[in-house]
């Protein structure tokens, strides 16, 4: 009785496996997608770099500017 029950359980695992193509296919989309993402934020940070603030350059939003003395 337990072997019948064991090969039917071995019998019912093998029909519910998820292929190993799909399982790479959904593997190389979500790198895909990770790589797309840090492309993305990478270039937002290096535009954000390029673009060096300087608290004299906007008067009206720093709030101790020389002008109010």
């Amino acid at each position: 009785m337990n072997g019948e029950i064991l090969a039917a359980g071995l019998a019912a695992a093998q029909r519910h496996t998820i292929p190993v193509g799909h399982v790479l296919m959904l593997a190389a989309i979500v790198a895909i997608v990770l790589v797309a993402f840090g492309v993305a934020r990478w270039q937002r940070k290096r535009a954000g770099a390029d673009q060096q603030w300087d608290p004299h350059d906007r008067p009206a939003q720093n709030p101790r500017s020389p002008e109010e003395k």
